[in-house]
């Protein structure tokens, strides 16, 4: 493309990119990479390697020790639970969790953990963890070759140091291993097209491809084919080396052959549930969410766009003049890619019915990438008389005081907990703080770039890592109730007492704490009286929430019970939840029995 193409509007010294040998944008290196650089641009050695042990740490804080989170969380580790126990590795089970079955893949890894690590929630999130540590690992290694050495670390770096994409690996849900397996095809789809010497070889990264889609099937069904397909579409329209991509790829043949694993699988689900469980997530997953909101999880069009303005804090300033710049370059081979990469990861997404953030991840790399040209190609000087970069900086600062003052008014006017607002407020002060100061030295005398990216690298780390030390566990106190209930029925119940569920809760990590150690008896239309008259003459505990409560409490034939109130709050529901624990102890019991009948004698 040729300087005079460009917009004046938008328009900076640099925005001229001749394409060097590697096919990568060239005039960046000398001015990004000075040689006390590391392999992370703008980080010495010494940050380069203390950062990747911010990230790492990020990762695992607070993940032994921090409760299941209700409710797709809970819901897998009951799945990989009852995998374990039963045997039955092919149909996902477990108690108020059908909403969440889906194919097996990463409870087949969470039941693998548990049996190396014991059932516990370390293991239950240590296959997340290693999903998004291998993305970051995958974009600074195979990446290099696509990109460049600079910019593909650069570009995991940016990744790793955003609000949203490392707490993926801290809740152990698909869409981590969805991110990696479409990154994975992303980066081979690239490599594929690279029209460079060394790239003649391309059955390396067809094997990386078609094993990333049978792999990513089986993760979370057609996601990744709606990715790979778009991408590969795309590729196949606009690239200028579409028969290389389709003599490499030869779909003919190996997309059946990547199928072979899913198809098995669901083989075997069909046998042994009658076809009613493919029959239930076709119907759940593909026709109900391309057609209409599930669980009020839906928005209208541009829904992703704004989004990405939160998640991908501090470096949503760049959204702007990336898209801009992806445009503008979108005849260029690296750039043409990059733009199915965001079409095939985030526009598809757009025209959903039912949304959710974690269903565009499939762009956030292909973001990350086009940050890292943009920080790579700064100008200090120029920078401020582009419109995209002052709409976006803009924009950002809005977001990121929008999102400050949210956690703290969600923590006094939401959860009426002034004292977690406290423990907030140094993750809220630095996403405030954050993305002004690292403007402010942009906007120097001298410009200063350097600073500038080691802000927005170390700032969201920091944010996280202080979050998880002050903040969550300020809130484990209320989310913890499931596991406050079953230490209350460890310590107060007589050892073979039968634990009754009134109701349902809908709250998977109930029945998994409890699952330790006793075998929870569902009562899901039972009355208090009948379950009161299953319990006589047992050692028994019942679980009510507020309605069996009230109830009990009009019961003539609670008073032989003792009760432990559990409060809490349910955050999938908003609100304040109460849960009572009733405890009767059979041999007091008994006794007042026999003084009855000595009594009537």
């Amino acid at each position: 493309m040729c300087e005079q193409d460009i917009p004046e509007w938008d328009a900076t010294p640099h925005e001229k990119t001749k394409m060097d040998e590697t096919g990568q944008p060239s005039g960046i290196s000398e001015r990004a990479s000075p040689s006390s650089d590391g392999a992370i641009p703008f980080l010495t050695p010494g940050l380069t390697v203390f950062f990747a042990a911010l990230v790492v740490l990020v990762l695992l804080i607070g993940n032994a020790t921090t409760s299941l989170w209700d409710q797709d969380e809970a819901a897998y580790a009951g799945f990989a639970r009852t995998m374990i126990r039963t045997g039955d590795w092919v149909v996902p089970q477990f108690t108020w969790s059908e909403p969440h079955r889906k194919t097996p893949l990463l409870f087949w890894c969470i039941a693998v953990s548990f049996m190396v690590f014991g059932e516990n929630e370390f293991a239950l999130r240590f296959p997340t963890v290693l999903a998004v540590l291998l993305t970051f690992v995958s974009i600074a290694t195979i990446g290099r070759s696509v990109f460049g050495k600079r910019v593909a670390c650069l570009a995991a770096a940016i990744l790793a140091a955003t609000l949203f994409i490392p707490n993926l690996g801290k809740i152990a849900v698909t869409d981590s291993l969805v991110m990696l397996f479409e990154t994975l095809a992303a980066l081979a789809l690239m490599r594929i097209v690279a029209d460079r010497p060394e790239a003649k070889r391309v059955w390396p990264w067809t094997l990386l491809f078609w094993v990333s889609v049978a792999l990513g099937t089986l993760a979370k069904g057609p996601v990744i084919l709606i990715f790979c397909g778009g991408m590969g579409a795309w590729l196949t329209v606009f690239h200028a080396q579409r028969v290389r991509l389709l003599l490499g790829l030869q779909p003919w043949f190996l997309l059946p052959l990547s199928l072979v694993p899913i198809w098995w699988w669901g083989s075997l689900a069909w046998e042994r549930t009658d076809g009613e469980l493919i029959r239930w997530m076709y119907d759940w997953y593909v026709k109900n969410r391309a057609t209409r909101t599930v669980f009020n999880q839906g928005g209208p069009p541009g829904y992703y766009l704004i989004t990405f303005f939160w998640t991908l804090l501090p470096w949503a300033c760049f959204i702007p003049a990336a898209l801009v710049r992806v445009w503008q370059r979108r005849k260029e081979p690296v750039y043409c890619a990059l733009a199915g990469w965001l079409a095939a990861g985030w526009v598809v997404w757009e025209f959903a019915a039912s949304k959710l953030p974690t269903y565009a991840l499939g762009a956030y790399p292909a973001f990350a990438l086009l940050f890292a040209y943009e920080v790579l190609d700064l100008d200090a000087v120029a920078l401020w008389k582009r419109r995209s970069v002052r709409i976006g900086v803009w924009l950002s600062l809005v977001t990121s005081f929008v999102f400050a003052t949210g956690i703290l008014g969600g923590a006094v006017f939401f959860l009426h907990e002034p004292r977690l607002a406290f423990a907030a407020a140094l993750p809220a002060a630095i996403i405030l703080v954050v993305p002004m100061w690292a403007m402010a030295r942009l906007r120097s005398d001298h410009g200063d770039i350097r600073s500038a990216v080691r802000l927005l690298l170390f700032g969201p780390v920091t944010c996280l890592l202080s979050a998880w030390i002050l903040t969550i566990p300020q809130m484990e106190p209320m989310r913890s109730q499931s596991p406050q209930i079953a230490k209350v029925i460890e310590a107060e119940a007589p050892a073979g007492a039968a634990v009754m569920l009134g109701g349902n809760f809908s709250r998977p990590s109930l029945p998994f704490y409890l699952g330790r150690n006793h075998d929870p008896i569902l009562m899901k239309e039972a009355s208090v009286a009948d379950m009161l008259q299953r319990a006589d003459g047992e050692p028994s505990v019942l679980v009510l929430n507020e309605e069996g409560y009230a109830d009990i409490q009009q019961s003539r034939g609670a008073r032989d019970w003792r009760s432990i109130h559990v409060p809490g709050f349910n955050f999938d529901r908003g609100h304040r939840c109460e849960f009572w624990v009733f405890v009767r102890n059979a041999p007091a019991a008994q006794a007042r029995n026999v003084g009855a009948k000595i009594a009537q004698k």
